[in-house]
């Protein structure tokens, strides 16, 4: 694998890493190379828990259903939706560990706070047809429609709602729709209006290092920087801190030790604490799709803390 190389070949002492699926399948590898995975990506809480090797920096994704409940209770509409007796369906690609969280922490919520679910759908990975899944949900007769899907199942959902005339008053998506370019693209105009949770964005006028830093980012890439690149940005700080710290950069171990010593952080997309399994949490944000663009509206937001 890409880490086994990194770690034996060149010798690197941390490796950082994206993907939740490619994620977890190198957190074994990292345990037996005794090399420290580093993530400020992934979000599916399992991937720091019991390794002393694993660190990461990023959102909870459970913390998206938290994140869309509060901005239809606190912010839609301008002044919030009254939860109590709202009509919600959601559909759901099946098998996907991340997205299941998010529904289970979906049903405690409208437990708590008294939304009804009156709808639930499931689809597979690659699926190209839901018409049956759109049928069942539009005859639920929702107020909020929940796309819990990736890449180019989301827009053809979105465009199979189209075509059937779902009109809920809100549709919204937890975690997959900022940057996915494949919805955009599937979609196309019908994507606008389509409220998402994604990583909390950062201040830019409340932060000095922010313009530079969106410079360096759009000089070498070519575009501002979104969500994740801040993320990243803010878990090398958290490697910069360990090193502060006197960390031997040449040395895995040393970096591990150090790393755990980390507390804190305040970065780019806000303060980062650490607990004692190696996670640093941040708020989730809310955007919408504008015109096949992917704006903010809500910079970070909280979750529940209340309910469990």
């Amino acid at each position: 694998s890409g880490l086994r190389k990194l770690a034996t070949g060149n010798d690197a002492p941390v490796v950082m890493t994206i993907f939740t699926g490619i994620g977890l399948a190198q957190k074994p590898v990292a345990s037996e190379l005794e090399v420290v995975l580093f993530s400020s990506g992934i979000q599916n809480p399992m991937f720091a828990y019991d390794s002393p090797w694993v660190f990461r920096n990023a959102l909870n994704t459970t913390l998206n259903a938290d994140a869309l409940i509060r901005w239809l209770d606190d912010y839609a509409g301008g002044s919030g939706e009254d939860l109590n007796g709202l009509r919600f369906a959601y559909i759901k690609e099946e098998g996907n560990d991340s997205i299941d969280l998010q529904v289970d922490r979906l049903h405690v919520l409208a437990g708590a706070l008294g939304f009804e679910i009156v709808a639930e759908e499931t689809f597979q990975k690659d699926d190209v047809s839901f018409d049956t899944q759109i049928t069942k949900i539009k005859a639920a007769e929702p107020d909020v429609v929940q796309l819990m899907s990736l890449g180019k199942e989301m827009g053809l959902i979105i465009n199979t709602m189209a075509q059937q005339g779902l009109e809920p008053k809100y549709t919204i998506s937890g975690g997959g729709a900022e940057g996915n370019t494949e919805l955009i693209d599937v979609a196309g105009a019908a994507a606008n209006g389509l409220v998402y949770s994604a990583p909390g964005q950062f201040d830019k006028e409340a932060d000095a290092r922010a313009p530079r830093f969106i410079d360096c980012y759009a000089g070498k890439e070519g575009n501002d920087p979104d969500t994740y690149a801040t993320h990243f940005y803010d878990g090398t700080l958290v490697i910069a801190e360990a090193l502060k710290l006197g960390a031997d950069a040449t040395s895995s171990e040393s970096m591990r030790d150090h790393i755990a010593q980390v507390d804190e952080i305040v970065g780019l997309a806000g303060l980062w604490v650490f607990d004692e399994g190696g996670d640093a949490w941040a708020p989730p944000g809310i955007g919408h799709v504008v015109n096949g663009e992917f704006v903010n509206l809500v910079p970070q937001i909280e979750p529940y803390r209340d309910i469990q």
